[in-house]
C-alpha cells in the first residue's frame, strides 16, 4: 500500500486489525513524499487496515498562554 504525504512529512500509524486486535505496521514520521508498507499475512482470515494521521495544533487561551492539543 502507498500513502502520499504532505511535503514536510506527517506523523502516521498504518496497521491492520485481525481478530479484533490492532497491530501497527508503521508508526512515526513520514519523509515528506510517500510511505510504502508491505504486508504479508501470517494466517488466513479477515484483515482490516487503517491509516491514522496525527496532528498537533497550538491554540491560545483567553489568558494568552499557548496550549497544545492533539
Amino acid at each position: 500500500a502507498e500513502y502520499h504525504t504532505d511535503q514536510n512529512g506527517e506523523y502516521v500509524a498504518v496497521g491492520y486489525i485481525y481478530d479484533d486486535v490492532a497491530y501497527d505496521i508503521f508508526s512515526g514520521k513520514t519523509n515528506g513524499e510517500s510511505l510504502s508498507v508491505d504486508f504479508i499475512p501470517e494466517k488466513a482470515g479477515e484483515y482490516r487496515f487503517y491509516i491514522i494521521r496525527f496532528q498537533r495544533e497550538v491554540t491560545t487561551r483567553a489568558a494568552g498562554s499557548p496550549r497544545a492539543t492533539s
